[in-house]
């Protein structure tokens, strides 16, 4: 975790009262993210979506469908990620976010994001980029998560 207040704001803004600036850095089989709280009820992400090594247009890595009680929204930054969303694991509908596109998922709905295409890599791995906008109860980085998939569930937390 890093943590990093501005000494000096360049417009002369009196930064000592603004709240410390929190960064989290996760990593999964499926990819990562860097996370920032924004107060106590928003959650800021830059997520990154993995795709196959030496397979730059295979479907790749995908997280487990879960819900929370926080409402999630993505906008694609670059590459293709596609996201499922809807009430339960049997009712996913996939719509596929592009650069500038935003999906909502709302409070306790299920859903998953998949690699699909990138033009960016890292250490020969194709990935998608996402921000992620969270609204809810978490500003300690923590929350409930309902797993959807038993196979998947014993590889995720229940608690993030």
């Amino acid at each position: 975790m890093k943590v990093s207040r501005l000494a000096q704001h360049p417009s002369g803004l009196d930064t000592s009262k603004m709240p410390e600036f929190v960064q989290r850095n996760y990593e999964h089989t499926w990819g990562s993210y860097l996370e920032w709280p924004v107060g106590e009820k928003l959650l800021l992400r830059v997520v990154r979506v993995y795709g196959h090594r030496g397979k730059p247009n295979a479907i790749g890595a995908r997280n487990s469908v879960h819900s929370h009680p926080t409402t999630e929204w993505v906008m694609g930054i670059s590459g293709t990620t596609r996201c499922y969303v809807g009430p339960d694991l049997d009712h996913l509908e996939p719509t596929d976010l592009r650069p500038g596109h935003i999906v909502e998922f709302p409070a306790g709905t299920a859903h998953r994001i998949e690699f699909v295409t990138g033009e960016n890599q890292e250490d020969g791995v194709p990935y998608t980029e996402l921000l992620e906008i969270m609204a809810g109860e978490h500003h300690d980085g923590t929350y409930p998560i309902t797993r959807h998939e038993p196979a998947m569930a014993a590889d995720y937390p229940q608690v993030r």
